[in-house]
């Protein structure tokens, strides 16, 4: 199913239920004078992000940050799974995001879609990061997050790197299985260091999409790689930003299993098993498969 905010319009009508700040049936009004204030405009920085929640856990935080990501960016699309808790989904597309959900068993690339939908939507700048990790980081360091968006207005390609504490806060099995791709492509882009690629959180300008969408239709978790080489070659220059609010933001969607399993420590040992430990050395090769 596809859904969303209407096409603009000079006037938006106000419903009552839009006037309680915050409330997930409707926006506030400060929200909607923004929508009028834009309407007719072409957007300037659009949010292209995916999520893979099948419970609903990041209700709360969708709740609590949505009207502050409508603050940062003019549009928001976003892509998501069949098995997408419903719920959420209508609560994004109340909330006025351009939601798309896929159907069928096969899987597609939501990253190359979220970035298509900001291309098409005549977008200067793409911004693209999963949608639970930029609700974190607007729960954690909602300021770092503004200074990226700001930044990412002013360059062609912005790759947003984990400051290594918050990097290092991660389950070792990802950790470790993320260092030897990192360097590989670090190295593929002509960087003389190892960069943090894998943080997905990375901007584009519209003509930098444009060229990644394009050439470089590929499935989870190649793009990570294909992206950044096609751009390389074709003479970008990556911007490298290190910033705080890009921990592990997974525990976000699973705070009541968290308590019912006795605290964090005791509920992240399963991203400590040889399966996990097997899936992050498949995502290892993964990333890497398309430019080597």
């Amino acid at each position: 199913m596809t859904g969303g905010r209407p096409a603009p319009s000079p006037c938006i009508v106000l419903h009552p239920s839009s006037l309680n700040t915050g409330h997930p049936k409707g926006r506030p009004v400060s929200a909607f004078i923004v929508l009028c204030l834009r309407a007719n405009m072409a957007p300037t920085i659009v949010l292209a992000a995916t999520i893979n929640d099948s419970h609903g856990g990041l209700a709360w935080l969708v709740e609590k940050h949505l009207l502050a990501l409508f603050e940062l960016f003019d549009e928001i699309f976003l892509v998501a799974p069949p098995d997408t808790n419903k719920d959420l989904l209508a609560a994004f597309t109340r909330g006025g995001c351009h939601v798309t959900q896929w159907t069928g068993k096969k899987p597609v690339c939501g990253y190359h879609i979220a970035v298509s939908k900001g291309v098409k939507a005549g977008a200067e700048h793409i911004f693209y990061i999963d949608m639970d990790r930029v609700l974190h980081w607007m729960e954690t360091h909602p300021h770092e997050l503004k200074k990226a968006v700001a930044l990412a207005k002013k360059t062609d390609w912005l790759i947003g790197e984990r400051h290594p504490e918050d990097y290092r806060a991660h389950p070792k099995a990802m950790y470790q299985t993320e260092q030897l791709p990192n360097a590989i492509i670090s190295q593929v882009v002509g960087s003389n260091k190892t960069r943090d690629f894998l943080a997905g959180t990375f901007s584009f300008s519209r003509r930098a999409a444009t060229l990644i969408i394009k050439k470089g239709d590929c499935d989870f978790p190649e793009l990570f790689g294909l992206w950044p080489k096609l751009l390389s070659e074709q003479g970008f220059k990556p911007l490298f930003k290190t910033y705080r609010g890009l921990s592990w933001e997974t525990p976000d969607r699973y705070t009541d299993e968290i308590l019912r399993s006795g605290g964090l420590k005791k509920w992240r040992e399963q991203y400590s098993t040889a399966t996990e430990w097997e899936k992050r050395v498949q995502y290892m090769v993964g990333f890497v498969r398309r430019i080597l």
